[in-house]
């Protein structure tokens, strides 16, 4: 009887496309200010202060290097009540810093309005070099629904956004006109604001002086379903065991091929439509899969692809999203149709070339 279950359980194996075991990975993290331990010291990563606004996006002074890696932090999480402030106490930053008006003090829990007495975050108001801006970043990813900002001066023509770190998206929760006269207000986000920090930025000239901000917002999904499993692709580039299936789950978010590791099929395999997969736990249904591409070179080659959700035991397959031009997009997010459900992820081309991946991430709800 042992023998029989041996021999079945090979054969599973085998049957569910001889997935390979992954590698590891590595995240970058990025830096802002802590909010009440040392007003001077930071934190490992890039510092995020002194960046300047460009349209409607910040970026930085220099070229972007990797943002932190907050997705993958912890597992199965209880779903966080929105009753929670979550920007309490969390690392902070700002565009500058007028004298000892630390941008920390704006989450230290104060809600005093008095700038002498009770603390409150300013930028440098002779810092006349770009729009006034302040930021705290998330313990994790939040639909942030309300942001309470308890005022001394200087607000009135500013927005409140929900940026995506880790994306480098940015929304907007709300706006925010005249604040004359008025101590704290409650501002509600436009549905869908989805982020790991919030960022309110002046409109015109001046300061920026903010008492206190709080957040409150549900954390979405954290745990990577896709993180460190089982994986197969269709061939492999043959060059020194290099680009290997696992490589798009080992956690290593950057899109270099060479220098971050990402996979890379066999140009020269015509006996198939070229195609990866990651077996999962379990059986979900899937709802998100964020895919990282290529960015050193030929972006546009996971164009006019296809994500499917596969049940292995069942040996059903659904379309989970198409893929559509991917030239120069270095990251993106797909949303699964419903009810694309199943215990494999599956990415396959629709036209001749070879299938490139630094990174896939899922999400989605055991069923």
């Amino acid at each position: 009887m042992k023998i029989v279950l041996i021999v079945y359980f090979v054969v599973a194996v085998q049957a569910n496309n001889n997935f390979q075991s992954h590698g590891t990975g590595s995240s970058n993290p990025e830096q802002f200010e802590e909010d009440n331990t040392n007003a001077g010291t930071y934190g490992k990563g890039n510092h995020f202060e002194g960046n300047v606004v460009n349209g409607d996006m910040l970026v930085k002074n220099e070229e972007e290097e990797e943002e932190e890696d907050l997705f993958n932090r912890g597992g199965n999480r209880k779903r966080e009540s929105n009753t929670n402030n979550i920007a309490l106490k969390r690392p902070t930053r700002q565009s500058s810093t007028d004298d000892t008006l630390r941008s920390y003090l704006a989450v230290d829990g104060n809600k005093g309005t008095n700038i002498h007495t009770d603390g409150c975050s300013r930028t440098d108001p002779a810092d006349k070099s770009k729009k006034a801006n302040w930021g705290v970043k998330l313990a994790d990813i939040y639909k942030v629904k309300s942001v309470v900002i308890y005022n001394n001066e200087g607000l009135s023509n500013s927005i409140i956004y929900v940026r995506n770190l880790e994306l480098r998206t940015k929304k907007v929760c709300a706006k925010i006109d005249n604040m004359g006269g008025v101590r704290s207000k409650v501002f509600y986000c436009d549905d869908g604001a989805t982020g790991n920090a919030v960022l309110i930025q002046k409109e015109d000239t001046g300061v920026l002086t903010l008492c206190e901000v709080e957040v409150y917002g549900d954390k979405v999904y954290t745990n990577n379903l896709a993180l460190k499993r089982p994986t197969r692709q269709s061939s492999s580039l043959k060059s020194k065991n290099k680009y290997k299936s696992y490589l798009a789950v080992d956690g290593n978010k950057g899109t270099h091929l060479i220098s971050d590791g990402c996979t890379h099929t066999d140009p020269h395999d015509k006996s198939t439509k070229a195609n990866w997969g990651v077996r999962l736990a379990d059986i979900y249904k899937v709802k998100i899969v964020i895919i990282y591409n290529r960015s050193d070179c030929c972006s546009g080659r996971l164009s006019n692809s296809i994500i499917y959700v596969r049940n292995l035991k069942l040996r059903t397959k659904k379309v989970c999203v198409k893929i559509g031009n991917m030239r120069g997009v270095r990251s993106k997010v797909f949303y699964c149709d419903d009810g694309a459900t199943g215990n494999a992820v599956l990415i396959q081309k629709e036209d001749t070339g070879p299938l490139m991946l630094c990174e896939v991430i899922v999400y989605g709800d055991k069923v």
